[in-house]
């Protein structure tokens, strides 16, 4: 079974636990696997709810080109929108 831990803390960081009732924002390394990108979501920021936070990575009102967005700080890191 994979290790699904990020190498450091600072791998994905919740920078915007709530940007309404439903989602949350997160910033990651660009290589981060998706899966481990809800992994951290989830145990930093519990959404309470049975399914927890996932993705958004298509659909919605959000085009498909906008998500993951390149972080303004670093190329290296995209921002993800989670949806609970």
């Amino acid at each position: 079974m994979p290790d699904d831990t990020p190498q450091t803390m600072t791998d994905v960081v919740v920078t915007n636990p709530f940007v309404n009732l439903c989602h949350m924002q997160v910033c990651a390394r660009r290589d981060i696997p998706h899966e481990t990108v809800e992994v951290v979501a989830n145990r930093e920021n519990p959404s309470g709810t049975s399914n927890g936070w996932r993705l958004v990575l298509e659909g919605g009102d959000h085009p498909p080109e906008s998500w993951p967005a390149r972080c303004s700080d670093d190329a290296e890191r995209v921002h993800y929108l989670l949806v609970c």
